[in-house]
């Protein structure tokens, strides 16, 4: 990819939540922002098990997910933040969301996500930006698709004909509806050519071939004749 896809990290939410909670999602995001993954998807999961249908940290919880590369983790974390997020943290949800299915080659979901976000907020480059890559990505999946499709169609065939093996050096249009056996091969048996109407068959060509041969020769001796007639010095005729 020519652009890193960042994940929009929710600043902010925690005040949204009360007691425990507030202080454990701080605390969370702090230890997120330190980079300690698994320190702060410990402290979002308590807050979760006392809010658990709270979208934000469901969020939360998906960006850890997605920083460790759980792409199917982060994308179910933010599927639940989607379900009763506000629509400023639902738009964030559904990029991040396209993201984690972007990373997971999940192509088709990703423009769907992208395209949400999206109409929560029409003026994000980035989920422009992202919504062409999956685009594209998307297309050159199902060109990849279909070879795979068209090569499996063909290996049938390709086992049959290995069923039957060949001598080297045959081919199908040497073999007839009847033989039951292998040919020999071309090289001891050549492929006799049936001559068009008019065209010369190969004993014939071979007669002309012998007869103009046989004329050069008498040509020679009519020459030295001639010669010798002539007062020239006769040469030997071996």
């Amino acid at each position: 990819m020519t652009r890193p896809i960042a994940v929009i990290l929710l600043a902010g939410v925690s005040s949204l939540l009360g007691g425990e909670a507030h202080r454990r999602t701080e605390k969370g995001n702090t230890l997120y922002l330190k980079g300690e993954n698994d320190p702060a998807l410990s402290e979002y999961q308590k807050v979760q098990g006392v809010l658990p249908e709270a979208p934000q940290i469901h969020y939360d919880i998906g960006n850890v997910l997605y920083r460790q590369e759980n792409w199917a983790g982060a994308a179910e974390a933010y599927e639940r933040a989607l379900g009763s997020a506000a629509p400023d943290l639902s738009a964030k949800a559904a990029y991040n969301l396209g993201n984690a299915l972007f990373h997971d080659e999940k192509y088709d979901e990703a423009v769907k996500a992208y395209t949400r976000a999206l109409k929560g907020a029409p003026q994000d480059a980035d989920a422009k930006h992202n919504l062409e890559m999956a685009l594209r990505a998307l297309e050159q999946q199902k060109q990849q698709q279909k070879q795979q499709q068209q090569q499996q169609q063909k290996k049938p065939e390709q086992r049959k004909d290995d069923q039957k093996p060949k001598p080297s050096g045959e081919g199908d249009d040497d073999k007839k509806p009847d033989d039951k056996g292998p040919k020999p091969d071309k090289k001891d048996q050549p492929k006799q050519h049936e001559p068009k109407p008019g065209e010369m068959t190969r004993e014939e060509a071979q007669k002309l071939l012998d007869r103009l041969a046989d004329q050069e020769k008498q040509n020679v001796k009519h020459d030295k004749a001639r010669q010798a007639k002539d007062g020239g010095a006769p040469e030997k005729d071996w």
